[in-house]
């Protein structure tokens, strides 16, 4: 035999020494159906040939899609997350690729199912934790292939100290005052070295100052005087320097200053004595409270003027008349 010949298949291989015929199909290539025209001929002067057909048919052997790699994010409380996961499919022709979260995703998450796009509002008070998001995309096969990604979302809590309650113009002398409360349900704050100022006042919050959830705590502006108007109960952080404008003022709580930082503020509070301001501009013992410390603590309409204490009341007696009402 002189030699022996192979078309119709471009990427076939014949080595001539055993006449095997070699061919690995591309993803292109199937499925499909092929005609291989194999030729062998001999060495004399003639060269008498003979050609014999080959059918190949090529059949699809799908391959699952995959998931670009994704990126470990950082978020703040309250803070929307929204990317787009990215999946690819080697199969040609291209199949339809869907998506879905994975057990153990937040609950609230969600993700578009045809394009991929991924959102979640981190709560307003989560607190810091590290959150497993699983996300999966299958082809439109009738027996589905899947492909699995994990990534991770880690949420920063966001300072919840507000301003709560002022008393800027007592009836007794030096029992002003400004309570601070820590809004959170989860988070407790290390508030030492933050810093509370006003036109006149200012104060340093002791090392180590710390506010638990839902935990109030006092400055004031004499605390012997504070403690006799007021009692022992609420704590007191201590005394500011300075006096509290009786009629208006802006208060601060910020982050002390650092050479590698610029100082923070955490709440403000611009308060006036005319309209729309509620409690007027006579001396009470009336103070200022935050009706919402979720809402913006600098509209009047979030301020109530708070009675001065006189004793318990009655707000029903058991000798009243109770009338019962069913549906």
């Amino acid at each position: 035999i002189r030699d022996i010949g192979v078309t119709g298949v471009q990427t076939c291989a014949l080595p001539i020494s055993s006449g095997r015929v070699s061919w690995t199909p591309s993803e292109a290539q199937g499925p499909g159906n092929y005609v291989v025209l194999v030729r062998a001929s001999d060495t004399s002067p003639q060269q008498v040939s003979i050609v014999r057909e080959l059918l190949v048919s090529v059949r699809e052997a799908n391959q699952p899609p995959a998931i670009a790699p994704i990126p470990s994010l950082v978020v703040d409380e309250g803070q929307p997350v929204a990317i787009r996961v990215v999946a690819s499919d080697p199969d040609l022709p291209r199949q339809a690729l869907r998506f879905a979260l994975g057990p153990g995703s937040p609950a609230d998450a969600s993700i578009n199912p045809s394009t991929g796009e991924f959102q979640w509002r981190v709560g307003d008070d989560a607190g810091a934790s590290t959150n497993r998001v699983s996300v999966r995309v299958s082809d439109d096969t009738p027996a589905p292939l899947l492909a699995t990604r994990s990534f991770e979302i880690i949420t920063r809590p966001r300072p919840k100290i507000v301003i709560n309650e002022v008393l800027r113009r007592p009836q007794t002398p030096g029992t002003q005052f400004i309570e601070l409360f820590n809004r959170s349900t989860n988070t407790a704050w290390n508030i030492g070295g933050m810093e509370l100022v006003g036109s006149s006042i200012r104060f340093a919050f002791p090392t180590g100052t710390v506010l638990v959830p839902g935990a109030h705590l006092v400055v004031v502006q004499n605390l012997a005087a504070f403690r006799a108007a007021f009692g022992p109960g609420p704590v007191v952080a201590g005394a500011w320097t300075g006096g509290l404008g009786t009629q208006l003022d802006s208060i601060v709580l910020r982050t002390p200053a650092t050479p590698s930082q610029p100082s923070e503020i955490l709440d403000r509070l611009d308060y006036d004595s005319g309209y729309p301001w509620p409690g007027g501009t006579a001396a009470t013992n009336a103070s200022l409270q935050l009706v919402d410390p979720r809402q913006d603590r600098n509209r009047p309409g979030n301020w109530a003027v708070s009675g001065p204490f006189s004793g318990d009341r009655n707000v029903l007696r058991f000798t009243d008349p109770w009338r019962y009402f069913q549906d």
